[in-house]
């Protein structure tokens, strides 16, 4: 007979074997052999299940992880926004930084969840009118821009393309971008980007992303015809027209026009010129994403790299 030594077994086995010994409900005609074969495979059914418990467990712990360190990274940003509200410097890395995270659906939302519009539009109208006043100054004294118009532009393209990522998730970031509640004390969150394109019309970024931000705003089932009457209200037409005028040239800025026009219920004259722009791609109207989005996502997902190493 094989001696018996404790030491050789895992604690799993012992208590497998205690267990077994103190079974009475087993038949008397039962076997040893087969009771210990049955209590054998129970215990390695219950191990296997607490197994697979334990990696989905394992594995929804790693997915709110992911999106608490997301969720942490971006209130972090909003924070120190709030807390330097006109340090331009930090407010151009913070725009840029949710520019990028805003690329990904689930950091688009969590901005808006988290309340991050109002911080952003703040940002956006506060440094815009800064702006205007000191350039209107120093261009009246010195016939000249000033020389921190630069880094103004720097900020609204950052800010803008940031709002173009933002309105394109849900209604809810539209409600707020929209800014009805409180358009009345600061001209709501479309007139705030129409000044902005309007005072930087010859920076084509800035055009691409608020046109691209203004289409995926009427785009909205429920409120399109009331952002719509906002826009037109707010002088849109005019802007969008104007853009087109200068940067018929630039074919990204000319989509992006295009299609917000035509989502106002305008048949602009510059169709002929899309249409030979687009050297036999596709429709613009088929085009319901962002303009150009893989390849500006591309860019600012190489830019953060370069800028986090």
């Amino acid at each position: 007979m094989n001696n018996f030594h404790p030491h050789s077994y895992d604690q799993a086995v012992l208590d497998m074997v205690a267990s077994t010994a103190a079974n009475t409900t087993w038949s008397i005609n039962c076997v040893p052999r087969q009771q210990q074969h049955h209590h054998q495979q129970q215990q390695i059914h219950s191990i296997s299940n607490e197994e697979d418990r334990t990696i989905q467990l394992d594995g929804s712990d790693l997915e709110d992880e992911e999106v608490e360190n997301n969720d942490a990274e971006i209130l972090e940003i909003l924070c120190r926004m709030r807390s330097h509200p006109h340090d331009l410097p930090i407010h151009i890395s913070s725009f840029h930084s949710l520019w990028v995270l805003s690329w990904e659906t689930e950091n688009a939302i969590a901005i808006g969840r988290l309340g991050g519009i109002p911080i952003i539009l703040e940002s956006l109208r506060y440094h815009l009118v800064a702006h205007l006043n000191i350039n209107n100054r120093y261009n009246r004294d010195h016939h000249t821009n000033s020389p921190s118009v630069v880094r103004q532009m720097q900020l609204q393209s950052n800010g803008l393309a940031t709002i173009q990522n933002l309105s394109s998730v849900n209604g809810y970031n539209k409600e707020l971008l929209v800014g009805i509640s409180d358009s009345e004390q600061h001209g709501g969150g479309i007139s705030l980007l129409l000044l902005s394109m309007s005072t930087f019309i010859q920076n084509a970024e800035i055009q691409r992303s608020g046109c691209t931000a203004l289409a995926n705003i009427l785009s909205s089932n429920s409120e399109g015809n009331c952002y719509k009457f906002n826009i037109l209200s707010s002088g849109g037409l005019d802007v969008v027209s104007n853009i087109l005028e200068v940067h018929k040239d630039n074919e990204g800025v000319v989509r992006a026009a295009y299609k917000c026009l035509c989502m106002l219920g305008q048949n602009p004259s510059w169709k002929d010129l899309v249409q030979q722009l687009e050297k036999g791609q596709e429709d613009l109207t088929d085009n319901e994403g962002s303009v150009d989005g893989y390849e500006m996502k591309d860019a600012a997902m190489q830019s953060y790299r370069w800028q986090t190493q």
